[in-house]
């Protein structure tokens, strides 16, 4: 076991072998190990801030590229939506400023879950879980201002296929499993359940 040389709450870095790696806990009370592939101190420690972040927030270094604006993301969106619509003979009000719109109003994160969007919508050839995506909040009418909000795509394929009561019972059980985890598996590492009752009720209020 190497020596602990760096510690930002439950995570912190050890060297071992002259590479640094990351090691901690995540929201379940799991323990991560994960080589930052450097030797650089310095290196490991933006590696073990951004990984953090990840974790906490559902942030990831990509999320911000430089060469890709949230109006690029939103005509990509709008490039890809309309002709599936028109397929589904749907009416398709949108515009790509309408959805840049709805991104901007939740500060670019999901209108669900409030978890950062990705400014990929491909990762790997599939769907990226977290890019930005339409959804319609009565499937019986079509693509417009007032009946959409943007989502991740993992939170559209669970409400597109069970609906909102589904998505928020999975969330509320999630959320009361990872506090059991936590406090079975790392009695010493109690979570901040102020935050996690926020959570739940921001879930709620989406409903």
């Amino acid at each position: 076991m190497g020596k602990e040389i760096y510690r930002d709450g439950d995570f912190y870095l050890i060297l071992r072998g002259g590479t640094y790696q990351v090691h901690g806990y995540n929201v379940a009370g799991r323990r991560i190990r994960v080589s930052c592939g450097t030797r650089e101190l310095q290196e490991a420690k933006i590696f073990l801030e951004n990984m953090k972040r990840e974790y906490v927030g559902g942030w990831r270094e990509d999320y911000d590229r430089a060469d890709r604006s949230w109006k690029d993301v939103a005509k990509l969106i709008y490039d890809r939506q309309k002709p599936m619509a028109f397929k589904r003979g749907l009416p398709f009000e949108l515009e790509p400023s309408d959805i840049y719109a709805l991104m901007k109003s939740t500060g670019f994160r999901c209108a669900i879950s409030g978890i950062p969007f990705a400014k990929r919508l491909i990762k790997d050839g599939k769907r990226d879980p977290w890019a930005a995506s339409i959804d319609r909040i009565e499937n019986r009418h079509g693509y417009s201002v007032e009946n959409c909000r943007v989502v991740c795509v993992a939170a559209n394929i669970a409400l597109a296929d069970w609906g909102i009561d589904v998505l928020l019972r999975l969330s509320r059980g999630i959320l009361k499993s990872s506090l059991v985890l936590s406090d079975e598996l790392t009695p010493d590492r109690h979570r901040d359940e102020e935050n996690q009752d926020k959570t739940l009720i921001r879930l709620v209020k989406s409903e």
